[in-house]
């Protein structure tokens, strides 16, 4: 069996549309002879191409390929995947059935996989003439009975060209094409110096246009602008593209190797296109600014690599044009340029400009801490080029972060003009502090409200937390810094917060040394700012008080007090008027122990009405109220007072209720002994006799409830919180910690 028949087999084996069909029309018929025909005609310029005479490539090269394809194409980002393949590969190789030609089975793996074109067999005849080859074989065309193949160049529009072109018309244009010479390659490495620059070459040059994504993710072609465009819109890329002439032609491998070097210009132009842009962009961000500063640095680096390349393109063409036949062997063995030299040189600065552009299609939009998240992503990977690159890159990006991060958790200063920490001043109160003096402030915030301070004077921003730190950790430094600005405005203690610890140099590489510092900070604010409270504010002296007026701790205070409100009480809501509340409110503290408190709590006692409704009596609106100015209404808000002044009105029902028990029980049982002084006199008094003895025993049931709920309520919930909060204080917590343990003891 010849080598037509082999080839003539193949191709109806792969393509089933090229196979004969019994009920195909004599169109289809005729569609069917012209796709077997070009596919044979395929098939022989692969063959015969020097596509097949490529460079070997290693197996180091052939994982970083495949590394490359599945960082841009996996489902998973490709870190799972390239460490799923790496183990794949050494399982391949301890195995005892190895295949023998191993690299060789990875490298057609690497060239077929991510193949994004269609698969069907109606698109092979659109397909495969994009394969052919510009090299023809005069002696197979002399020996074989086919028609020869055209040796068209393949440029940009060939393959559409040469599949409406007649067959006869191809065979003239191979042929006269066959004896053309080739452009010499020191004019290609000259194009390739322009290239790498991002300028056009004579032979070679670049073409921007608009393809839809699908197309884009094909090779030889970058994303310029969105790279996370929307499927339906199209994306500008940049094309290399050989421009087709009636001149000398460049071979096919050639042109391959041009590709392979090229991308490095193609990458060059992306990345500056960023960088011009992000300089001239005035709210770009200093993370975004440190990026671009390393970014400078490797083109540093990367122009550098030009400048040596075009020194030895010079030192390449002076040694041609000496007759010295010593210079000349040295030249061929040392200092001779070529591209397959270029390409070599040029590897390692490949990857390190393909990770730069992944990162800058990544992070488009993104800034501050969302920027760090998305570069440490890439840290995740087995390739010690790129985790260490990305490091580097990371330490220089994060640094303004750490910066920002240094000034909040020392100093309580919010550093950040483009917003890019996870921490965000509220406007509203920004704007007071930028416009008063620091006194000014501070005497402000006393008269108004603390408590809106701490809740709503800054945000906490999950989305810009970078992912290196944890939401627990992000929170411990969310609260260092908000503390210190407490102390400092709403508890006049700026001096403590300039004296109280030296800035320290925080860095991406001392994770274990920031939590260290954190930790250590958060401790020594969250003490001292806890110890204002105990020792400056009064904290326990004011939850003293309200345990003992609110909550009905002091009995001969609640006793006298209800024996002077209990005239006015029983009257509609309406007739009562609040000054007579407040005499019988400060005769009952001048008559009982509460004269001996602390005058500063006393004053804060005060008796007010509610709103009432229809019916309503003084027992139904009267509430008794304790007031807390600022700082201390952080801890007890609004709505802990609301939960007291609740309390307050539940246990002062059950006053009422035991009271009027107590009452109920004495007019009853004087009734009872005066009817058994008559019982004589009068049998009927015995039938009365037996129902007040049914409702004292109801009456005693009833006191003796109401005593229970009333101990519950004093005993169970009031002391036993109280216990649990004065123990909770001598332990180590933040003001936040300190709100929760007090909003516990209601």
């Amino acid at each position: 069996m010849s080598h037509v028949d082999h080839i003539h087999s193949l191709a109806l084996a792969v393509v089933p549309a090229a196979r004969k069909r019994r009920d195909e029309t004599e169109s289809e018929r005729r569609a069917r002879k012209a796709l077997a025909r070009d596919l044979e005609e395929t098939a022989w310029d692969i063959v015969e191409s020097e596509v097949n005479q490529r460079l070997a490539r290693s197996e180091i090269q052939i994982a970083e390929s495949i590394k490359q394809r599945l960082l841009k194409y996996a489902v998973d980002g490709g870190v799972g995947s390239s460490i799923r393949y790496s183990n794949l590969v050494s399982r391949l190789k301890s195995h005892p059935e190895q295949p023998r030609n191993l690299v060789s089975v990875l490298d057609m793996l690497d060239q077929l996989s991510f193949d994004g074109r269609p698969l069907k067999s109606s698109d092979a005849h659109i397909r495969m003439p994009s394969l052919r080859s510009a090299v023809p074989n005069p002696q197979r065309d002399v020996a074989t009975p086919r028609t020869p193949r055209p040796a068209t160049e393949p440029t940009e529009s060939a393959p559409q060209s040469r599949r409406g072109m007649p067959l006869a018309e191809r065979v003239r244009e191979r042929r006269l094409r066959a004896g053309q010479p080739q452009v010499p390659e020191e004019e290609l490495l000259r194009d390739v110096i322009y290239l790498l620059q991002g300028i056009d070459g004579k032979w070679v040059k670049f073409k921007e246009m608009f393809v839809m994504p699908n197309d884009a993710a094909g090779a030889n072609v970058i994303v310029t602008e969105g790279g996370a465009a929307r499927k339906d819109q199209p994306e500008k890329v940049i094309k290399v593209i050989f421009p087709q002439n009636s001149g000398p032609i460049i071979p096919r491998s050639t042109r391959r190797l041009i590709l392979q070097i090229t991308e490095l210009g193609r990458l060059y132009r992306r990345i500056s296109q960023f960088t011009d842009e992000e300089s001239s962009e005035r709210e770009s961000g200093l993370a975004t600014q440190s990026l671009c500063h390393f970014i400078s640095r490797e083109m540093t680096d990367y122009y550098r690599l030009i400048a040596i390349l075009e020194t030895q393109l010079n030192d390449s063409a002076d040694s041609e044009r000496s007759d010295q036949a010593s210079s000349s062997a040295n030249r061929d063995a040392n200092s001779h340029l070529t591209l397959k030299r270029v390409a070599v040189w040029t590897h390692d600065v490949l990857l390190r400009m393909r990770l730069l552009s992944t990162i800058i299609e990544q992070c488009q939009g993104a800034k501050g801490g969302a920027l760090a998240s998305l570069i440490h992503t890439y840290t995740f990977n087995g390739d010690p080029l790129i985790k260490s690159m990305t490091a580097d890159l990371l330490e220089e990006v994060s640094r303004p972060f750490f910066d920002t991060l240094s000034n909040w958790i020392f100093k309580g200063e919010l550093q950040d003009p483009f917003n890019e920490f996870f921490v965000q001043s509220n406007r509203e109160f920004a704007g007071a502090r930028n416009s008063e003096t620091l006194s000014m402030v501070h005497e402000s915030l006393r008269d108004d409200d603390a408590a809106s301070f701490w809740q709503h004077q800054f945000i906490f921003r999950a989305d810009m937390l970078p992912s290196f730190l944890s939401p627990e950790f992000g929170r411990k430094i969310f609260s260092t810094g908000k503390s210190l600005n407490f102390i400092r405005y709403a508890c006049g203690a700026d001096e403590w917060v300039s004296t109280q610890a030296e800035a320290t140099l925080l860095r991406y590489s001392d994770i274990e040394g920031l939590q260290r510092t954190v930790d250590s900070a958060h401790k020594a604010v969250s003490k001292h700012l806890v110890e204002i409270f105990l020792t400056k504010l009064k904290l326990l002296d004011h939850l003293q008080a309200l345990q003992d007026y609110l909550m009905l701790g002091k009995g001969d205070f609640v006793d006298l007090l209800k024996s002077q409100l209990e005239e006015y009480l029983n009257r509609p809501s309406n007739s009562l008027h609040r000054h007579n509340l407040t005499i019988a409110l400060e005769t009952a503290i001048r008559g009982s122990n509460a004269q001996h408190d602390d005058p500063e709590v006393i004053k804060r006692l005060d008796a007010r009405l509610l709103e009432d409704s229809a019916g309503d009596t003084g027992w139904d609106v009267f509430t008794l109220e304790y007031k807390v100015d600022s700082p201390v209404n952080t801890i007890l808000d609004g709505p802990a007072m609301q939960a007291y002044q609740m309390i307050f009105g539940h246990l002062w029902r059950i006053k009422r209720a035991e009271v009027a028990l107590a009452e109920t029980w004495a007019r009853t049982t004087s009734c009872r002994f005066e009817l058994q002084k008559t019982m004589k006199q009068n049998p009927q008094s015995k039938a009365i006799l037996r129902t007040l003895n049914k409702a004292l025993l109801m009456l005693g049931e009833m006191n003796h409830m109401v005593r229970q709920i009333q101990g519950f309520c004093q005993l169970e919930c009031a002391a036993y919180s109280w216990q649990d909060l004065t123990i909770s204080l001598k332990g180590e917590l933040d003001l936040d910690e300190l709100c929760t343990r007090a909003a516990r003891s209601e």
